[in-house]
C-alpha cells in the first residue's frame, strides 16, 4: 500500500500542471483537496487506503450472522421473513433493484435490529462538542471535553428499548413517533456527527441484499448447535466484540437446492443450451456446498456474501 502510495503522490505532482487534471481514485481526491501539504504524505495515503479496504469488512458479516442466527432461531419470526422475500423478490434468479429491497419496512427494520442486537464495536468511541457546553444528570462539560461512550449502553438501554435483549424488528415499526424518534437517538451504531461511518448507506444496503437473497434462495436453512452465550455474546474485545475462544462459530446447515427448480435459476437469454445451463449450476453448487454442508462462522459467511454477488 505504501508503494502504491507514493507512486500516486509522485505520479500526481508530475501532471499537477495540468488545468484539467482528472480525480480518479481515492489518492487523487486526497491530493487534489485543499488540505495543508503534510496531510498528502505517502503515510497518510497509505493509512487511508488500508481503512478503505478493510472497513467493513469484518463487521458486516458479523451483523449477517447476528440477522441470521435471530431469524433461524425463532421459527414464526423465519416464516414472517421468507414470506416477506418472496413477496419482494418473486423471482429466485433475479435479485431486484435496491429501491425495491428498501421497499420492505419490515426487512430495513429486520436488519436495524440485527445492527442493534451486535453492539458490534465494543471500545468505547470518543466524541467532542467543540463549541457547546453540555450537562450530564448533574455534571457540566465544558465545549471541547472529550466524552467516551459506549454502544452497548445506548442500544440496550431498557428506557428505550423495551425487552432489549430480544430480537423484535417490529420495535421500529411502533406507531409512536416520539418514542421512535428517543430510538433513533439512540441508535448509534453508525457513529455521531462529522465522524459518522461513510460507509453507512453501503453497509445497509450490502446487509439487506444479502439477508433477503440468502433466505429466497436457501429456504431450508437451519442452525446446528449453535448456542448464544458462546457463539454470539462478547467476552473478548479487540475493538470488535468477540465470542469465547472455544466458539466454533454460527453453524447454518443449507437444504440442497432441488433439482426440479434448478432451471428457474438459468437466465433464458443465454446462447447455451438450458439443460447444460443446469447441470454447470449442480455441478457448481455441489462443489461449492455439497448436500448437507454445514457453513462455519465468519469466514464462511464471507463466503455466502461473496456467493450472493456472485448469483447476482
Amino acid at each position: 500500500m505504501r508503494s502504491h502510495a507514493t507512486k500516486a503522490c509522485h505520479a500526481y505532482g508530475v501532471s499537477s500542471t495540468t488545468s484539467n487534471q482528472r480525480i480518479s481514485n481515492l489518492f487523487h481526491t486526497v491530493l487534489a483537496s485543499k488540505l495543508p501539504d503534510d496531510e498528502k504524505t505517502a503515510a497518510r495515503l497509505a493509512h487511508e487506503g488500508v481503512e478503505a479496504l478493510i472497513a467493513g469488512s469484518i463487521t458486516s458479516p458479523r451483523i449477517l450472522i447476528r440477522a441470521m442466527y435471530h431469524i433461524l432461531a425463532d421459527p414464526l419470526l423465519a416464516e414472517r421473513v421468507k414470506e416477506e422475500v418472496r413477496r419482494i423478490m418473486p423471482d429466485t434468479g433475479t435479485v431486484p433493484d435496491l429501491r425495491v429491497l428498501e421497499s420492505s419496512a419490515y426487512m430495513r427494520a429486520v436488519v436495524k435490529e440485527a445492527l442493534r442486537m451486535a453492539q458490534i464495536v465494543t471500545a468505547r468511541i470518543p466524541v467532542v462538542a467543540p463549541l457547546n457546553d453540555l450537562k450530564y444528570g448533574n455534571y457540566g462539560l465544558p465545549a471541547g471535553t472529550i466524552i467516551s461512550y459506549s454502544l452497548a449502553y445506548s442500544l440496550m438501554d431498557s428506557d428505550i428499548f423495551f425487552d432489549p435483549k430480544v430480537f423484535r424488528p417490529e420495535r421500529w415499526l411502533a406507531s409512536d413517533p416520539a418514542h421512535l424518534m428517543k430510538m433513533e437517538q439512540s441508535f448509534t451504531v453508525f457513529g455521531v456527527g462529522s465522524r459518522k461511518c461513510l460507509g453507512m448507506d453501503f453497509a445497509l444496503a450490502n446487509l439487506l441484499t444479502a439477508v433477503v437473497v440468502l433466505f429466497r434462495r436457501f429456504p431450508g436453512m437451519t442452525l446446528v448447535d449453535v448456542v448464544c452465550e458462546r457463539d454470539l455474546d462478547h467476552h473478548r474485545s479487540w475493538f470488535i466484540g468477540e465470542p469465547r475462544a472455544e466458539s466454533p462459530g454460527v453453524q447454518i446447515s443449507l437444504a440442497p437446492p432441488k433439482p426440479s427448480r434448478l432451471n428457474e435459476h438459468m437466465d433464458t437469454r443465454s446462447h447455451v443450451p438450458k439443460n447444460t445451463l443446469a447441470k454447470r449450476v449442480a455441478t457448481w453448487q455441489s462443489r461449492m456446498w455439497p448436500p448437507g454442508t454445514t457453513i462455519y462462522g465468519l469466514d464462511a459467511m464471507l463466503r455466502v456474501v461473496r456467493l450472493v454477488l456472485i448469483m447476482r
